[in-house]
């Protein structure tokens, strides 16, 4: 038995399992995926000099009001004020080009202290930040995780190939929202895990997920409501879908209010009004010419419409339209159909994209886009939506090299906000056409 034993042990070491170069290239993208990471954390460890985390100053400096039993929110005035110094800022710095003056202007405003814009949410946000003392370099790492988090789950959930990592690594905006310290990085990879917890039926798991990621951000309630409807109408939904999610829906409910009954009734009651009236607050309510540079900045449809000259109350109006719209021929389309989880994610995020009022780029749109259309792409499609992909990536970066005065994000203007007339929509399009391609259940 020892001698079979023997001969088993050295017939398996002389049948090797053949090499596979597909198995080593998953391996080096993850490797190399991990590499751009840890470079990330190096440069929170050494920040360059020019690091500048003005959203979460913005954060800090709310959560430091509440230390004082001060509201977090400005004023009226205030809050126009801060808006039209950037503006001023944004002029001079222009007019600094232009004069050849802009080496001594850059150097004067490197000495001074960062001025961050105002607190745009409700108090959880600076609550968080208020009972945890969370300090900028430990926010910042919480945001490199939560890349690595929707990086993982997503590749994990779609079947995609880990090359796609590549336009993670590669976009611009992601940067920018790390370097500005910006929580949309958190909450997109909570969304995305949300969303996963509830397609698996860990309804309860998701619950206080959804209620965190709403109190910090409440239009991301769109998301949840575009994402439930989608999966209600997809024929891969399990029976007693809306009863299976009224205990765990009630209990999102309950952590909400709960949170709310936290808070002071002062501060209740000026965070009803600054919600109530958020438009007010932003630069949305100046006229379009004294926008700038947030009207660069800001890559949502109704910004595009208020620069265009559209009143604010219609441009509200025309941007629900076209969302219900939009949703109404997606819930048509995946009717019938077996529509899988990428697809019911992605059509949810660019309607969520589309319906927000600020959102200062698409991230992650690339990589959910491309990972998602790739299978059912014939060569020629593959290579010009390559293109179109590498050319919105590009122009990004070269955009912030750009004289435009504090540079941003992307090349759009506020008079030609292409990425929101053609980026949004156009990715929208691509996802309404593939569900074509999901095979119909006969009943």
């Amino acid at each position: 038995m020892e001698t079979n034993g023997m001969k088993e042990k050295q017939l398996r070491r002389q049948i090797r399992e053949p090499f596979s170069y597909a198995s080593l290239i998953r391996k080096l993208c993850w490797a190399l995926f991990g590499i751009w990471l840890l470079s990330l954390i190096v440069g929170t460890i050494q920040p360059p000099p020019n690091s500048n985390p003005v959203d979460f100053f913005s954060y800090s400096n709310a959560a430091e009001a509440l230390s004082q039993g001060k509201s977090p929110y400005p004023s009226l005035e205030d809050a126009r004020s801060t808006w039209l110094f950037f503006h001023k800022l944004d002029q001079d710095i222009w007019e600094a080009r232009i004069s050849g003056q802009w080496d001594a202007v850059r150097h004067e405003l490197s000495d001074q202290a960062p001025k961050p814009g105002t607190y745009l949410y409700p108090p959880t946000l600076a609550r968080l930040v208020l009972v945890t003392g969370l300090s900028q370099k430990v926010f910042t790492y919480l945001l490199i995780f939560s890349i690595l988090g929707f990086a993982f789950l997503w590749m994990r959930e779609s079947g995609s190939h880990p090359l796609f990592l590549v336009l993670v690594a590669g976009t611009f905006e992601i940067y920018t929202a790390l370097r500005s310290g910006n929580v949309e990085l958190l909450l997109l990879f909570l969304t995305l895990l949300a969303a996963v917890l509830l397609w698996h039926r860990k309804d309860y798991w998701a619950a206080p997920v959804i209620a965190f990621i709403v109190l910090v951000k409440p239009f991301y309630a769109l998301f949840f409501l575009t994402f439930g409807l989608l999966y209600a109408a997809s024929e891969s939904t399990p029976k007693g879908l809306w009863r299976r999610w009224t205990l765990p829906g009630l209990l999102t409910l309950a952590l909400g209010l709960f949170e709310v009954l936290c808070w002071s009734a002062v501060l209740r009651a000026d965070s009803l009004h600054y919600m109530l009236h958020l438009t007010d607050y932003l630069w949305l309510a100046l006229s379009p010419t004294d926008q700038t540079p947030m009207s660069r900045w800001n890559h949502t449809p109704l910004q595009a419409f208020v620069s265009a000259g559209v009143p604010l109350n219609m441009a509200t109006i025309g941007v629900s339209i076209v969302w219900a719209v939009m949703l109404g021929l997606s819930l048509w389309r995946a009717k019938g159909r077996d529509v899988g989880f990428a697809q019911t994610f992605a059509l949810a995020l660019i309607l969520l994209y589309w319906a927000r009022p600020v959102g200062w780029g698409l991230v992650y749109l690339e990589f959910v886009l491309l990972s998602i259309l790739w299978p059912s792409l014939t060569f020629w499609r593959r290579l010009a939506l390559c293109a179109a992909l590498g050319l919105l990536m590009a122009s990004r970066k070269w955009a912030f090299v750009l004289p435009l005065g504090l540079g941003g994000p992307t090349q759009q203007g506020p008079s030609h906000p292409w990425e929101a007339w053609l980026a949004l929509p156009g990715s929208w399009a691509l996802l309404w056409w593939s569900l074509g391609a999901r095979p119909r259940v006969v009943s």
